[in-house]
C-alpha cells in the first residue's frame, strides 16, 4: 500500500471529534494529512476565496478531502479540485444542509430548496461517507434519490481518551454525569425528569456540565422544581481538568430527544463516553445496533421517557457488579473495532477504489 498525500480543506475546527479521528486514523493507514483549514464560523464568501486560495499547492496531493459542515461550498470544490485538477475527491457528510433544516426550522422555503439541490448534488457527484446506515436511509428518503454509493464511517472515539484513564468513581455518591452541548435533541429536559423522580434517593446525583442555547432554560426548570440533586457545570473543558471531572460518573448519558434525528444517529458522546469503562445510557435508536449490541455494551430507554431512565439508573445504582461488566465490555468493544486506527483504514479502503 502506497503512502498518500491527502489536503483536508474546509473550515472546520481540527480538534472537533469526527475531524480529529479521521485526520489520526488516516495518519495510522500511511497517509500524510495536511489540514488546510479556516475558522468553523467563517462566511461562505472567505471559504470560496479559501479553496481557491488552495487550488494552487493541490497538485501535489493525491486526495482532497472536505471535512462535514461544508456542503454549501462542495460544488465549487468538485469542480476545482475533481473536474479541473483531476483530483481524487471526498467528503464528510455526517451532516447535510437538509437534514439540519429539518431539525431546525431556521430559513425560508426558497433556501430550503437550494440546501436540497446542493445535498443532492454533492451526494450524487461527490464520493460521500456518513456515520450510520438510517442515516444513509434517511438522506435517500429525504432527498429522493438513490444513496447505495454512499459509504459508511462511524464516528468512533479519539486514541487519546485512553492515554489518561479515568480513577475509580466514587461508590457513594452515584453520579449520573451528562457531557455535552444543551439542544433539545440532547434532551436534557427528559434527564431533569428523571431527577425528579430519583430526588428522594438520597444515592443519586446527577451532573450536567455543557453549554449551549438550553443550558439557561434548564437551569430554570431545575431552580423551579428545587431538583437539589442536580449540579450544572456550565462550559467545554479539554484534558486534564476533563478527565477529573469524567472520573466522578458512575454512569454516563447519551441523549434522549424525541426527535427523528435521535434515530439515525449516534453523537460522539456515546463512542467516547462508552471508551472510557463506565456504563452508558442513552435513547433507543435503530442506528446504535450498527455498532453495538445493545445491553452488552450499553444500555437503551425509550427516547422522551424520563420514567424508563430514571428505572434503568436506579437499577444500574443497585448492581455495582452490572455497571463494572457493561463498562470494561463496552470500553473493549470500542478499543477493538472503533478507534482511529479502524476508521482510517475503512476511508483508505474507499480512497484506493476510486
Amino acid at each position: 500500500m502506497s503512502q498518500l498525500r491527502i489536503a483536508m480543506i474546509g473550515a472546520f475546527d481540527p480538534l472537533y471529534t469526527r475531524h480529529a479521528v479521521i485526520r489520526t486514523g488516516l495518519e495510522q493507514a500511511d497517509c500524510i494529512v495536511t489540514v488546510m483549514a479556516l475558522p468553523k464560523n467563517a462566511s461562505t464568501l472567505q471559504r470560496l476565496q479559501h479553496l481557491w486560495r488552495c487550488a494552487s499547492a493541490i497538485r501535489e496531493y493525491d486526495v482532497v478531502l472536505i471535512p462535514t459542515f461544508n456542503q454549501m461550498v462542495a460544488p465549487i470544490a468538485w469542480f476545482l479540485f475533481h473536474v479541473i485538477l483531476r483530483k481524487k475527491l471526498l467528503m464528510d457528510y455526517l451532516v447535510g444542509l437538509t437534514d439540519v433544516e429539518e431539525d431546525r426550522q431556521s430559513v425560508s422555503p426558497l433556501m430550503r430548496k437550494l440546501y436540497r439541490f446542493i445535498d443532492r448534488f454533492n451526494i450524487h457527484n461527490i464520493t460521500t461517507f456518513t456515520d450510520t446506515a438510517a442515516h444513509r436511509t434517511y438522506f435517500s428518503e429525504l432527498l429522493g434519490i438513490k444513496t447505495d454509493h454512499m459509504h459508511i464511517i462511524p464516528v468512533g472515539a479519539r486514541q487519546s481518551l485512553l492515554e489518561t484513564p479515568l480513577i475509580p468513581s466514587p461508590k457513594d455518591p452515584f453520579i449520573v454525569q451528562y457531557l455535552g452541548t444543551f439542544i433539545p435533541f440532547h434532551g436534557v429536559d427528559v434527564m431533569l425528569g428523571a431527577a425528579e423522580i430519583l430526588r428522594d434517593d438520597p444515592r443519586i446525583q446527577f451532573e450536567l456540565i455543557g453549554k449551549g442555547q438550553t443550558f439557561t432554560g434548564m437551569q430554570q426548570l431545575a431552580l423551579e422544581q428545587n431538583l437539589t440533586n442536580v449540579t450544572f457545570i456550565e462550559g467545554f473543558f479539554r484534558p486534564p481538568e476533563l478527565m477529573e471531572m469524567l472520573s466522578r460518573a458512575s454512569v454516563f448519558l447519551g441523549v434522549f430527544g424525541d426527535s427523528p434525528k435521535t434515530r439515525y444517529v449516534i453523537p460522539s458522546k456515546v463512542f467516547e463516553n462508552v471508551v472510557l469503562g463506565r456504563p452508558m445510557i442513552t435513547g433507543e435508536s435503530p442506528a446504535l445496533s450498527e455498532f453495538f449490541t445493545i445491553g452488552e455494551h450499553l444500555l437503551t430507554v425509550p427516547t422522551g421517557d424520563s420514567q424508563a431512565l430514571a428505572e434503568q439508573i436506579r437499577t444500574l445504582a443497585n448492581a455495582p457488579a452490572l455497571c463494572a461488566k457493561i463498562g470494561e465490555a463496552g470500553a473493549n468493544h470500542i478499543r477493538e473495532t472503533l478507534l482511529p486506527k479502524h476508521i482510517g483504514a475503512k476511508i483508505r479502503t474507499i480512497i484506493d477504489t476510486l
